[in-house]
């Protein structure tokens, strides 16, 4: 028997069918080593759509970058529908589709992502979520889950932004009610005027938190409030006060977790142990919600894995945070994060043990665990299952010194690139975008520690998909109709491309994807001016420019330095490529190559300092920096003669390396500052570099490295750790033919 779980669930990070569906075979290998076909999926097949999982789930990005919450019932899932003896005869036979919808499948280019077993590593605390309140969670929508008794509750949808929800109150003496929300609503009491005087109480540890206080009479009252399109969640305190109401699933358990502040301790606590890579927590009964907080070590791009038993009706939410603010995880950070994302899913329980799982990854070092219901629960097993690419087996490198902090720089680095290794290079936590520039550095790190190729290539046609008719790269791919323009992330593309080459010697690759490299360079040409060089309009925003570096903002537009040597650069990897392959141009290429780089020495280089100016706009001339020197220096634009001078400027760029609580090149960046020095033979001063910002970020509790040396909230977000060109000073780096 074969029982199959499908998720439909489309966001604008994958590349993703338009009709749901199934297509399946399953194979088995006899003992002659002969594949035979066992089943395939036809109309004999029986299915139901599941109505447990709740289809009106919050987006955990609002961009809808990576699918909806998964909010389950269990109370509507049979927990035996996996078992062979399950009777589906209730269920409908399965239709075909039309073949015209999967006729543009291919053949995964990829190994299967591996699914390894993580433990926790600690418990960090367990305590009560706001045990002196009661917690309130509305959604606006007439089929919320608001359904306790009905003859308390009234519902009016007359409020031009959301629905008007009424609730009674018992109020036991004279008091000024407190009430708390992730948002000032509309409030009236008693049908009389609207509540005014709600105070922003935010902190660190407890972000969007309104206050508003209204003097109430012992006795029977009405509280009215207007519930916004996104919901809210309020609180009310237990002590003299009492309501009908009881918590409910709903859409978006991320309002209520934000509004909770755990409470370390207390009799009520869960107890909890880790034995044999798994956590075990006893849950005791109490009216206040339980909560557990477990570290994984490090970020993880895994589901949550965990057996749980409990009274029918309890509630279960389950969020990931990639670290601590002011000691709190925070799935749903709020306006931390502009309102973006919620790591956020729930389980209802149905009264027997269930394993409680999601479809899809999440990511996040600590798993807040939140247990909603007075009974007693227990959770078992508790581990993730962290799905990547790649494993301990596939480390083909490694690095040891007789320097603690390189090897320790080094492990960082390597755990941070394990899960952004999955389907694509892509950030686990934040966005999981196939954004080129990262993907190209991430290669490289790959190349010291895996030495995996199939990743990139299957990328480099990605990305080349995305071109449209005027020649434009999308800076990331799938890109779904995206219109940014990120010249230096397109020209990266090539790169990569060049670089593949170099490594593989994969001619076909070269062929397949060398037109699109013409029209690339054709829609460069459009941003040349009249000297031949690239200059994106001034104060163009990086989306519709270029990036460099987070820290590089004048080298974005104009007759950039850091650019143009990337352009130039291009050109003779183009010249080189197409004579491999007998195709015309080669020798314009490189004549190409040649005029940039004598433009930019015409336009930009500053002889009396012996570097190149940033970037030039008509006569003004930017100074220069650190950005303009390494570009140039790793590209070849520096004549010999004043590699001497332009290295020198460089080093004297680092000190101070931080300025006004900036640094001079952010992570990023930093990539191309190692490989300059790495060319010029400046060792030590690479090394320093090291030392410096990445023990900076050791010393303040980072397991995977963060995506800026000045943020410390976005761990194995969009950058990785830029260490590899330290090591491939020592040999480290991947040579053609290796």
């Amino acid at each position: 028997m074969l029982a199959i779980l499908v998720q439909y669930d489309p966001n604008i990070r994958r590349s993703e069918p338009l009709y749901a569906g199934l297509q399946a075979a399953l194979t088995g290998v006899d003992g002659r080593q002969q594949t035979h076909l066992l089943a395939r999926s036809n109309t004999d097949w029986r299915g139901i759509v599941a109505s447990a999982w709740n289809p009106n789930a919050a987006e955990i990005h609002i961009w809808r970058l990576l699918g909806k919450q998964e909010l389950l019932d269990l109370r509507q899932l049979d927990a035996d529908w996996i078992n062979v003896g399950f009777d589906d005869r209730a269920w409908s036979a399965v239709t075909d589709l039309p073949g015209r919808v999967y006729r543009n499948l291919q053949p995964r280019s990829i190994k299967p992502l591996q699914e390894v077993v993580r433990a926790p590593q600690q418990v960090v605390e367990t305590g009560l979520i706001a045990p002196d309140r009661t917690i309130i969670d509305l959604d606006p929508l007439p089929d919320t889950a608001l359904r306790f008794n009905a003859s308390t509750l009234q519902r009016f949808n007359a409020a031009p932004f959301g629905s008007v929800i009424t609730l009674p109150l018992h109020i036991e003496h004279d008091r000024d009610l407190l009430i708390e929300a992730i948002a000032p609503v509309e409030v009236l009491f008693d049908a009389t005027q609207p509540v005014t005087g709600w105070q922003n109480v935010s902190t660190l540890r407890r972000p969007d938190t309104w206050q508003l206080v209204q003097p109430l009479s012992a006795g029977e009252h009405l509280l009215s409030l207007t519930v916004p399109p996104g919901g809210i969640a309020f609180s009310l305190p237990t002590d003299g006060v009492s309501t009908t109401y009881q918590l409910q699933q709903g859409n978006n358990p991320g309002r209520r977790m934000l509004l909770g502040e755990p409470v370390p301790g207390g009799d009520s606590a869960p107890t909890a142990h880790i034995a044999y890579a798994q956590a075990h927590v006893y849950v005791p009964p109490a009216a206040a919600p339980r909560y557990l907080l477990l570290d994984f070590g490090r970020t993880l791009h895994a589901r949550p894995d965990l057996i749980a038993n409990g009274p029918a009706g309890t509630i279960i939410d389950i969020g990931w945070d990639e670290r601590l603010t002011a000691g709190r995880a925070l799935p749903a950070p709020g306006s931390l994060h502009y309102h973006r994302w919620q790591q956020v899913d729930s389980w209802v329980l149905d009264g027997t043990p269930r394993r409680l799982t999601t479809l899809d990854t999440r990511a996040g070092r600590y798993m807040l665990l939140i247990v909603w219901g007075a009974g007693e629960v227990t959770l078992s097993n508790i581990q993730a299952l962290e799905e990547t690419y790649v494993a301990a087996r596939d480390m083909v490198g490694s690095f040891t010194s007789s320097d603690p902090l390189l090897n320790r720089i080094w492990q960082v680095g390597v755990d941070t690139l394990i899960p952004n290794m999955t389907d694509a290079y892509a950030d686990p936590w934040r966005e999981r975008g196939q954004w080129w520039g990262d993907s190209f550095v991430d290669f490289h790190i790959n190349q010291a520690v895996v030495g995996d190729v199939s990743l990139l290539r299957r990328g480099l046609r990605q990305m080349a998909d995305t071109a449209d008719s005027s020649g434009r790269l999308s800076p990331f791919a799938p890109a779904h109709g995206d219109t940014s323009v990120m010249l230096d992330y397109s020209m990266l593309w090539l790169q990569a491309l060049y670089r593949y080459w170099q490594l593989t010697g994969d001619d076909d690759l070269v062929h397949e994807l060398l037109p699109t490299a013409r029209q690339l360079l054709a829609f460069l040409h459009e941003y040349e001016n009249a000297y031949g060089l690239l200059a994106p309009m001034r104060g163009a925003h990086w989306s519709q420019s270029a990036l460099v570096d987070w820290a590089a903002f004048h080298s974005r537009t104009g007759e950039s330095a850091a650019l143009n040597a990337l352009y130039a650069a291009c050109f003779g990897w183009m010249a080189e490529m197409t004579a491999a392959m007998d195709e015309t141009g080669s020798a314009w290429f490189a004549q190409r190559q040649q005029e940039v780089q004598d433009a930019m020495y015409e336009r930009l280089f500053l002889p009396d300092q012996g570097a190149f100016a940033t970037t030039r706009y008509d006569e003004q001339i930017l100074p220069a920096g650190g950005h303009a020197q390494a570009w140039a220096l790793v590209y070849g634009v520096v004549r010999p003669e004043h590699e001497e001078q332009v290295s020198e400027y460089l080093l004297n760029q680092l000190v101070p390396f931080w300025q006004d609580g900036l640094p001079r090149f952010e992570m990023y960046g930093f990539f191309w500052l190692l490989e300059a020095l790495a060319q010029q033979n400046r060792i030590d001063a690479a090394l320093d570099s090291i030392r410096e910002q990445y023990g900076r970020l050791l010393d303040r509790g980072a397991t995977t490295w963060w995506e800026t040396f000045t943020g410390d909230h976005r761990s194995a977000a969009a950058a990785l750790c830029r260490w590899h060109a330290a090591f491939r000073m020592v040999g480290a780096v991947r040579r053609p033919g290796f």
